[in-house]
């Protein structure tokens, strides 16, 4: 399946390789050089990706290679899918052919910044530590002191286990003791980073220990930074300033960070609250062990995607917020962009079946808000916005787009809070059923479909509805309203269409995203008509085998199903079915 530039570019394709002749004729390519290319196949003609002269530049620079070369690079502009980008190609000569590594310029200096930002970030860490650390590398500890890096000693878990023990008077007596140290090798072996723990020396003082992960291009290692000095636990570095779980700031202490920016220094920049879509639900399918993960990988996700242009905290159970020190539109989607897709990649590396998403409410300052309290409320009423457009999105706020749907919302609480939304949805829903238990088989069924939908869209909040009736062998149309008369499922409902449907024979998604890093032929299927949302309900007959198939489909913005509409377009399939309308 071919994708499409922006997609390649979210990727951050790298190691490309690739064997090419004199006449640049690509031979032989590896999956990432088809994925740039954005070809399936690899017999394509490097040259047609370049100018005229970075073609012959290059061809020159081939022509002069040979197996002796000392400094085999050059540096040359490709224009996959007229998508411009600056590389560094490293060539060897293998006979009468070039076998070819190919790097992006713009992502070498990211992996490099990030390098040094990991480097500073390291430094910062163990200047605020005064005394010791030690390091693991996946098979060895090392101890260290923070003053001046001596190494004091190194071994494996077992002898420098008792060497720390003993060099730190840990009175083993104590089983909260005992329990910590146990659980401390424990995290460590199995790579848990950002925990805390606080021991108990034979001396009555207090030993604090926080894990970190440090890693460059090279070189991983995972740093426990241990301080018995007392200022560092009454400066409350750890314990007071940030979060015990996430390692981001607290609510107290980022609240006052962000006041100080905004309304002292007046600084310009883009206030973001991140909230986990369906939190609540990821703690009831897959346990609060699993949910304290997601909330650790969400932190990371935020963390590296700011780098050093900002700061993060965490302000209550699942909602994040943060600060990011730009305030251009194409940074700020850039961050909004790589913590949306973070996330999505980071979850399922935890759990292989569960998929996490994120919403965001944004707005930057001082252009939209003056004050700290002002842009919070703004950027939470984007959040709302992203969730009612199917979450795992994110709203950056504008006036002229955005006020107006803000009012809106303003005043659909005050409906709902006074009652008035469930009165009027308690009487669409009489109605609809009242037309569907007085119909009768054999009566005017295009009468009935003609009043019945419509106000059943529009109940739903639907763009579109269609539905599928079984012969036994396939899926037929038997009935679509909507913008056109092609529908898009009608070639892809085979056996393994009903994948993510649930035992109960309907499958729902807020926000068809979901599916962007999940499974990229169903993402491409819904695109192809604009879907954003879908509600998909399969109905059977007595015997079990399939009637119909009832589809409620939003067009873009996405578009959050709130429960009891999922309920209500269940319902309906089912009477329609048992009713033989179609």
């Amino acid at each position: 399946m071919l994708e499409s530039p922006a997609a390649i570019r979210q990727r951050r394709i790298s190691d490309i390789s690739f064997t090419v002749d004199s006449q640049l004729q690509v031979t032989e390519a590896n999956r990432n050089f088809l994925r740039l290319f954005n070809t399936v196949d690899s017999n394509v003609n490097l040259g047609d990706y370049m100018d005229e002269r970075n073609r012959k530049n290059f061809q020159y620079f081939l022509s002069s290679c040979n197996e002796e070369t000392e400094n085999p690079y050059f540096i040359a502009e490709f224009t996959p899918r007229n998508d411009h980008m600056n590389c560094i190609v490293q060539v060897n000569k293998d006979g009468n052919l070039f076998s070819v590594t190919m790097q992006e310029i713009s992502y070498l200096m990211e992996m490099l910044e990030k390098i040094i930002f990991e480097n500073r970030k390291y430094q910062k860490i163990l200047n605020n530590f005064n005394s010791y650390f030690f390091t693991f590398d996946g098979s060895r500890y090392c101890l260290q002191n923070t003053r001046d890096l001596t190494d004091l000693f190194e071994g494996n878990e077992e002898t420098f286990r008792n060497y720390f023990l003993d060099f730190f008077k840990i009175d083993i007596s104590l089983e909260e003791n005992s329990k910590q140290i146990s659980q401390l090798f424990e995290d460590m072996s199995r790579k848990e980073i950002d925990r805390s723990y606080h021991l108990l020396t034979l001396d009555g003082e207090e030993v604090h220990i926080m894990s970190r992960k440090f890693s460059t291009r090279k070189k991983t290692a995972y740093l426990a930074l241990i301080s018995t000095d007392a200022s560092v636990k009454d400066d409350g570095l750890f314990v007071e300033k940030f979060d015990g779980l996430t390692n981001l700031y607290n609510k107290k202490t980022v609240t006052e960070m962000l006041i100080n920016k905004i309304n002292v220094s007046k600084q310009s920049g883009s206030l973001f609250i991140i909230d986990v879509d369906k939190f609540k639900e990821c703690n009831d399918v897959f346990g609060h062990a699993f949910g304290d993960k997601v909330l650790v990988a969400v932190s990371k996700v935020i963390q590296e995607a700011l780098g050093s242009l900002g700061f993060a905290g965490r302000i209550g159970g699942d909602e994040f917020i943060c600060y990011l020190e730009r305030t251009e539109e194409y940074d700020v989607r850039t961050i909004a962009r790589n913590i949306r897709l973070g996330i999505q990649w980071a979850i399922p590396a935890i759990n292989p079946g569960s998929v996490v998403t994120c919403s965001m409410g944004i707005v930057r300052i001082p252009q939209n808000a003056a004050t700290y309290e002002d842009a919070f409320k703004i950027a939470d009423k984007c959040l709302y916005i992203a969730k009612s457009r199917g979450r795992n999105c994110y709203v950056i706020y504008r006036p002229e787009l955005h006020d107006s749907v803000i009012q809106k919302n303003d005043e659909g609480l005050k409906d709902l809070v006074s009652g008035k939304r469930y009165a009027e949805s308690v009487e669409t829903e009489i109605s609809i059923l009242h037309m569907l238990s007085v119909y009768k088989p054999g009566e005017k069924k295009n009468q009935l479909i003609e009043n019945l939908i419509p106000k059943l869209t529009d109940f739903l909040q639907v763009h579109k509805m269609t539905v599928f009736k079984y012969d036994g062998l396939a899926y037929n149309i038997a009935y679509s309203s909507g913008h056109d008369d092609v529908n898009f499922r009608q070639h892809n409902l085979g056996a393994d269409y009903f994948k993510y449907f649930n035992d109960y024979d309907f499958f729902q998604a807020d926000n068809i995203n979901v599916f962007d890093t999940v499974d990229k032929e169903k993402y491409d299927m819904y695109l192809t008509d604009k879907v954003s949302s879908t509600l998909e309900v399969l109905c059977r007959k007595e015997d079990g085998t399939p009637d119909i198939l009832v589809c409620y489909d939003v067009f873009k913005p996405a578009r959050t199903f709130p429960k009891q509409k999922i309920v209500f377009g269940i319902m309906v399939a089912r009477i329609l079915s048992q009713k033989g309308i179609f």
